[in-house]
């Protein structure tokens, strides 16, 4: 066996262990997606990791990568290329997040279903969160999207229904997989998008009847006291 197909053991949620075969180099996206499993064992010659992989996997609680592997690394629990900038999972269920600096793209469905996260720190550098990246994290509460990010695919942050605040300091960022604007369900409806007045964040808002609040810095000239004397 040199490959796992795209999606091979999908939603198999009885499936608890798999060993991989030295022979293997590519394992295709979501093929192990809403399974059953705990850990797994990623071996020197795997070569090609696909996104979503390990999407929905609720139970995973390690991933080990062969430090002869030239293409990828756990660092903090989280799975990311030899270079660190994706990063196509994260381990455990943490209530605080901080995804590393260097990382420049959180792959499709990296980060899902983190029911205690309620915190995620996002690093600057980062230029693109993948479609669904943190769905279903149920108990986000908030969000800052830093200025460098230029795409937020979607789905991003679908079924976060406690996520209320989402800030975003880039003016002209992308929503949604065809980076249109027309494309829903980027954000949950209930949340308050924060951004600059013109950006294209403001315009997803008006686009898709969202709360939008200014976080541009007004000047004020404020008045010099007369003397008395």
């Amino acid at each position: 066996i040199i490959s796992l197909g795209e999606g091979v053991f999908a939603n198999n949620i009885n499936l608890k262990k798999i060993h991989l075969p030295e022979s293997l180099r590519d394992i295709g996206d979501f093929a192990l997606v809403n399974t059953g499993i705990t850990d797994i064992y990623i071996h020197k010659n795997i070569t090609n990791i696909g996104e979503g992989v390990f999407a929905y996997c609720r139970e995973m609680v390690k991933i080990d990568v062969e430090p002869a592997n030239t293409k990828y690394m756990v660092e903090d629990g989280f799975l990311l290329t030899k270079d660190k900038k994706l990063l196509l999972h994260s381990v455990g269920n943490r209530t605080r997040i901080i995804i590393p600096n260097g990382v420049e793209r959180i792959g499709k469905n990296a980060v899902t279903s983190k029911s205690n996260m309620k915190e995620v720190i996002l690093p600057q550098g980062l230029k693109e969160i993948g479609i669904a990246a943190f769905d279903s994290c149920s108990n986000l509460e908030e969000v800052m999207i830093p200025a460098s990010v230029k795409e937020v695919g979607e789905y991003a942050f679908d079924w976060c229904e406690a996520l209320k605040k989402v800030t975003v300091l880039s003016k002209n960022c992308c929503y949604g997989d065809e980076m249109s604007l027309n494309v829903t369900g980027v954000f949950p409806e209930s949340a308050v998008l924060y951004g600059y007045v013109g950006s294209t964040l403001q315009e997803y808002a008006t686009k898709n009847n969202m709360n939008f609040v200014s976080i541009d810095i007004e000047k004020i000239t404020a008045e010099t006291p007369t003397s008395r004397w």
